[in-house]
């Protein structure tokens, strides 16, 4: 009963909350940033971020970074700011996200941006990769590409995974291998065994 009740008042909250937010963000901000510490408070910062970063991404990464929350609360608000903002434009989403200290937060908020950028614009999401400095990154971004690349030119694909280095260029190159089997079975078993001569 009682939590049923806290529920009901929590709720309440966060629809206030929500409705101050769009009349003035930054009243509403102090309101958030005064929640008494604990459990309750980092599920409403879940919550609410997810509707700051609508409104203004970086307002919502430059608020979390100011508050008090356990590295899980910090990593996955993060996580939630940038999979927001990628709807909208996934470059500087991906470019935000690089910046991320947190190397959780980062690989995976990268990885997530950067799918929406090659959906929304695989040219320029191609070069941005290539002019990579680093490699270990490079690695990581290019097998997304390399796999949608293989779908339509599969011999492309494969020149793209050997730029990569060691582990990188091994799972390119798998990811490469099994998209282009699926879609012709004989060449890229014939490509397979050119290979291994």
């Amino acid at each position: 009963h009682h939590s049923s009740q806290r529920n009901a008042i929590e709720n309440r909250f966060y629809s206030v909350m929500n409705r101050a937010l769009k009349k003035d963000r930054h009243a509403a901000l102090k309101i958030a940033a005064d929640y008494p510490a604990g459990k309750a408070r980092d599920d409403f910062i879940r919550r609410f971020i997810s509707n700051l970063a609508d409104l203004d991404p970086q307002l919502a990464l430059d608020w979390i970074a100011d508050q008090e929350v356990d590295q899980y609360t910090d990593n996955a608000v993060r996580q939630q700011v940038v999979t927001r903002w990628s709807v909208k434009d996934p470059a500087v989403a991906t470019r935000v996200a690089m910046k991320f200290k947190s190397a959780d937060a980062r690989d995976q908020s990268v990885r997530s941006a950067f799918n929406y950028w090659i959906r929304a614009d695989f040219e320029a999401a191609l070069k941005f990769v290539e002019n990579l400095d680093d490699d270990g990154l490079r690695g990581v971004l290019m097998t997304p590409l390399v796999t949608k690349v293989a779908d339509r030119r599969p011999a492309e694909a494969v020149r793209m995974a050997m730029t990569l280095q060691d582990a990188a260029r091994l799972n390119a190159l798998r990811a490469t291998f099994d998209t282009w089997r699926k879609n012709d079975r004989n060449a890229a078993l014939s490509w397979l065994r050119q290979l291994k001569d």
